[in-house]
């Protein structure tokens, strides 16, 4: 929709024939004058030249420093991530190899497993869910 017309809808009073007279109505008319097209363009050009020597002044400015808190936060708060990633994979592979080692997990205790039945039987919808498949 736009401004409440949907975009097909046709005008009824504009048929090809009418459209037609209006193309060489505009085709007839006399172009602008030299004055307005050299302005026209004078202000195009005035307005790009503004918009560049902006962008050149921003990119010029020397960004503001930091207090030395914030860059240490910033530091740590980058390094958080991966480092909680890397510590619950390591902490995954500890876990399972030591309920494995104990005795705790063993194929048929993941065969009987309510769960692992459950995700194998719901395993196409979850994939589906995960990567928009």
């Amino acid at each position: 929709m736009n401004w409440g017309l949907p975009m097909t809808d046709r005008r009824k009073d504009l048929d090809d024939a009418a459209l037609e007279r209006l193309f060489s109505a505009a085709r007839g008319s006399a172009p602008p004058p030299d004055a307005f097209m050299a302005r026209l363009v004078g202000d195009a050009l005035g307005e790009l030249e503004a918009q560049q020597g902006a962008r050149l002044s921003a990119s010029r400015r020397t960004p503001a420093r930091q207090p030395l808190w914030a860059r240490l936060g910033d530091w740590i708060l980058r390094g958080a991530v991966p480092t909680g990633l890397a510590a619950s994979a390591v902490a995954g592979l500890w876990l399972g190899g030591w309920a494995e080692t104990a005795g705790y997990f063993s194929e048929a205790s993941v065969a009987a497993s309510p769960l692992a039945q459950e995700l194998s039987y719901r395993f196409p919808e979850l994939a589906g869910l995960l990567g928009g498949y």
